[in-house]
């Protein structure tokens, strides 16, 4: 002896449209009636049953569907509509504001041609002090040239040309332009 079959199962149906703006309530009309196809795992829009332009894909963000809405409604095992279509919720949020600038560490070079030079650039920088000692260090660009002992150094941003005459021995760190926190680093084996 066997009991009676019990019925098939139903399932929520999840539908979806876009709108290009934001607004607290979804400006779209939601869909009216329509039957769950449970072969095709479709729904069936009939007479003045209508989906108002929701689908069951989620639609791709463009500028026209930059906001992106849900609705459901349940369906039992033979297809038939059993809840209401549910308000609709946004289920994309609107882009926040700008995040601030994060610190990062960037290295400029100058090349010199000796341990004196390197030795006039620390007094540049004892007797202007730790902070802001090289004008521009603020503006996040390889500061101006700098004059030591009556010759022009040009910093740059590539540590390339190193050869017998020109060796690196100065290196600046920039912690975050926007404080200039400049400090001198000897990377010759002069």
């Amino acid at each position: 002896m066997y009991g009676k079959a019990g019925a098939d199962g139903g399932r929520t149906v999840l539908m979806f449209i876009g709108t290009e703006e934001y607004t607290t309530t979804c400006p779209k009309a939601l869909p009216i009636g329509g039957t769950w196809d449970i072969k095709t795992n479709s729904i069936i829009f009939n007479g003045n049953d209508t989906a108002n332009g929701w689908t069951m894909s989620t639609p791709a963000r463009t500028d026209k569907t930059r906001f992106v809405w849900q609705t459901y409604a349940d369906f039992n095992g033979e297809g038939v509509k059993v809840t209401d279509w549910q308000s609709a919720i946004c289920i994309t949020g609107e882009n926040g504001a700008d995040g601030a600038d994060g610190l990062r560490r960037e290295y400029i070079y100058l090349l010199l041609p000796d341990k004196d030079v390197y030795g006039l650039l620390l007094d540049i920088y004892s007797d202007a002090g730790e902070n802001n000692w090289l004008e521009n260090t603020d503006t996040g660009v390889v500061p101006d040239p700098i004059e030591i002992g009556g010759i022009m150094y040009t910093w740059t941003d590539n540590p390339s040309g190193i050869d017998d005459v020109n060796n690196l021995v100065e290196a600046m760190s920039i912690i975050n332009p926007r404080y200039g926190d400049l400090i001198p680093v000897d990377y010759s084996n002069l």
